[in-house]
């Protein structure tokens, strides 16, 4: 599938998973005298987007750790890691024993294939973590006897990079986190990092956070390859197998690692897939809309109350450019279509006779026409003969 396709297809899937058909509450968007057979339709119906966009986004996928109680890889690929001494804790949505929390003492998890990432040119590692202090700490990473380390790190200022060495020494890229948004003390954020040839991209809550051009590969020339890699938890030398340190403080859950780099596009619809089930505080959401989502509010059943509400339901969709789409809210309801009788003569025979319309439910519509920058964002091409 070529990437403009997967990216509109994530596109299309994303915002009718979480936009038009309710998924993410379906409570707000299912009239209170909806019948329980509409409510199982509308509810089938979010299952089958839900797996389409799961299918779609498990396109490449090496490990795979929900951390359900356990360090299983759900990926298919068998890379099962031992917990030593992670306690399991509630995931973001509350629930219990979904994830994995670490004292920042001496808690880690430790895979059994140390070279995930290895020396590929093109991979993508995501997580969803909670750090309770300012500490420096690792998420994840794969070391070998000598310093040499690929390593996805937190540092002191809360700031995401990925620590590869060698072959420069020069660690992280400043770039990664000058200028990089931190992460806030007890609160869940899906973080991620990818790599495309010498390319590099944070991901912070789903948006993109730093990008450069500068990347380490690991290739040192002395045939060093990582012996360990860990989830918690940084090591640096087999001599020495107690020397572990940077170990996280905090939760982490569902960590992902793919061979190639995701696009903006698919790491926005990653991130609004998992906040989908079941959780309101939603970034992609304007801040008004959260504020109307924490109250839970019965929707107003007349055309007139929704669409004077419908202003706090924008939202902003990511495409692969600057350019983002503004959606606005159209909420279900009913309204008069067509010219009345006594409307003066010159209007379209089609225009009559005035009839009742019913919209069942809401949708989201593009604030404004799709500019070139958007449809070359998703589609790659610019078949307009005026630019």
């Amino acid at each position: 599938m070529s990437k403009s396709m997967n990216s509109l297809k994530l596109i299309i899937l994303s915002a009718s998973l979480i936009l038009s058909y309710g998924c993410n509450s379906p409570s707000e968007t299912t009239p209170p005298d909806d019948s329980s057979e509409e409510v199982e339709k509308t509810s089938g119906r979010c299952k089958d987007i839900e797996k389409a966009l799961v299918n779609l986004l498990n396109e490449g996928l090496l490990a795979h750790y929900p951390f359900d109680g356990d360090a299983k890889d759900i990926s298919g690929n068998g890379l099962h890691g031992e917990v030593i001494g992670p306690a399991s804790t509630s995931d973001r949505r509350g629930k219990a024993k979904q994830a994995l929390r670490f004292d920042g003492v001496d808690d880690r998890v430790q895979l059994p294939h140390a070279e995930i990432i290895g020396n590929r040119r093109d991979f993508s590692i995501f997580a969803w973590v909670k750090i309770e202090n300012n500490a420096s700490m690792s998420i994840y990473g794969e070391f070998a006897e000598t310093p040499a380390r690929n390593n996805l790190m937190i540092n002191s200022a809360q700031q995401l990079h990925l620590d590869q060495y060698p072959p420069s020494g020069n660690r992280s890229d400043p770039k990664e986190w000058e200028d990089a948004k931190p992460l806030q003390l007890g609160k869940w954020h899906f973080v991620g990092y990818t790599e495309s040839k010498r390319t590099w991209t944070t991901y912070f809550d789903g948006v993109l956070n730093t990008s450069g051009d500068g990347a380490e590969i690991w290739e040192d020339g002395r045939g060093n390859h990582p012996f360990i890699s860990i989830v918690g938890a940084r090591h640096y030398s087999h001599r020495n197998p107690k020397r572990y340190r940077s170990f996280f403080a905090g939760s982490i859950d569902d960590i992902r690692i793919y061979d190639r780099a995701l696009s903006s596009a698919e790491v926005s619809a990653l991130h609004q897939l998992e906040r989908a089930r079941g959780e309101e505080d939603f970034d992609a959401i304007s801040p008004k809309e959260k504020k109307t989502n924490s109250t839970k509010k019965k929707e107003p059943k007349t055309w007139e109350d929704r669409n004077a509400s419908s202003e706090q339901m924008n939202i902003t969709i990511n495409v692969e450019s600057a350019a983002d789409m503004i959606m606005n809210w159209c909420p279900p309801g009913t309204f008069t279509m067509g010219c009345p009788s006594s409307e003066d003569s010159g209007r379209f025979i089609e225009n009559t006779p005035q009839h009742e319309i019913t919209i069942t439910k809401g949708f989201y519509l593009g604030k404004y026409e799709v500019t070139q920058d958007q449809w070359m964002a998703v589609m790659g091409t610019n078949p307009s003969r005026v630019k």
